[in-house]
């Protein structure tokens, strides 16, 4: 059966770094032909305002990743990371 995992804050990436336990997260709640869909994942430093989020502007962050998708994917899901960008006026 299809599914489809919306988006949700988890505030588990210290210094903007997904944790082995962000991979664990996702690969649990992938299924076969199943779409996720990431928390907000910044672009930039400069672009958030919460505390642990994710980010996908450097190699170690690619890196952790690529961990989280390669266990999804193992599981046969889809996953779509959802980048955003917070601007402060």
């Amino acid at each position: 059966m299809n599914s489809v995992m919306a988006p949700l804050t988890r505030q588990r990436s210290p210094n903007f770094v997904p944790t082995d336990m962000v991979a664990q997260y996702y690969e649990q709640r992938a299924s076969n032909g199943g779409l996720l869909i990431s928390e907000g994942t910044l672009i930039s430093r400069m672009g958030g305002s919460y505390p642990n989020v994710p980010g996908i502007w450097t190699e170690e962050q690619v890196a952790a990743w690529r961990k989280v998708t390669d266990r999804v994917h193992a599981r046969g899901g889809i996953f779509f990371c959802q980048v955003y960008i917070a601007l402060w006026i």
